[in-house]
C-alpha cells in the first residue's frame, strides 16, 4: 500500500511539474509577441512622427517649419534671416539640418517631398523657377523596402502634401 501511494504521489508531482512548464512557457511566448508588436508599431509610426516634429520645429526666424513651407507659395519672403534671401532658400536649409541631425546620423536613407495636392513640386511666389525638388540622402527609391511613410497635409492657396518616406 505504502508503494502504491507514493507511486500516484509521484505522478502527480510530474503533472504539476508539466503544468507550471506549459505556463510559464505560454506566458513567455506572449510578452515576446507582446514585445515584437510594440516594437513594429513604432517603427511603423516613426517617420509620421518625425515628420510632425520637423513642421513643429520653430525656427531662428521665430515661425515654424510648416509656416516656412506656406510661406514659400504664398510669400516667399517672411521666413528668412541674414543669410537667406527667401523663404524657399531658408526653409530648405532647416529641414536639411535636422535630417542631417536625424536620419543622417542614424545612417538611414530617405526622401522628402513637398508638392501641392496635385502633385507639381511647389514653386517661389517670388521666383517661379525656383522648384522645391526632394531632399535625399542615399539612392532610397521605389523599389526598397520602406517603413510606413509620414504624410502631412498642409494648408495653402493650394493644399500642400509633405512625405517621408524612410528605407528600412
Amino acid at each position: 500500500m505504502k508503494k502504491k501511494s507514493q507511486t500516484e504521489i509521484f505522478g502527480l508531482v510530474i503533472i504539476v511539474i508539466i503544468l507550471i512548464m506549459g505556463v510559464v512557457f505560454l506566458v513567455g511566448s506572449r510578452l515576446n509577441k507582446k514585445e515584437q508588436t510594440d516594437s513594429g508599431v513604432s517603427e511603423s509610426k516613426y517617420s509620421q512622427n518625425l515628420l510632425g516634429s520637423i513642421l513643429s520645429t520653430d525656427t531662428q526666424a521665430g515661425l515654424s517649419i510648416s509656416d516656412c513651407i506656406q510661406d514659400i507659395v504664398k510669400t516667399d519672403n517672411k521666413c528668412t534671416d541674414e543669410s537667406f534671401d527667401s523663404s524657399f532658400d531658408y526653409t530648405r536649409f532647416e529641414i536639411e539640418k535636422i535630417l542631417e541631425k536625424t536620419l543622417n546620423k542614424r545612417k538611414k536613407e530617405y526622401t522628402l517631398l513637398i508638392t501641392k495636392k496635385s502633385g507639381e513640386n511647389i514653386k517661389s511666389a517670388i521666383d517661379s523657377s525656383k522648384e522645391f525638388l526632394p531632399i535625399k540622402n542615399g539612392n532610397c527609391n521605389s523599389l526598397q523596402e520602406k517603413e510606413a511613410p509620414g504624410i502631412m497635409f498642409l494648408p495653402a492657396h493650394e493644399t500642400l502634401v509633405i512625405k517621408l518616406e524612410v528605407c528600412k
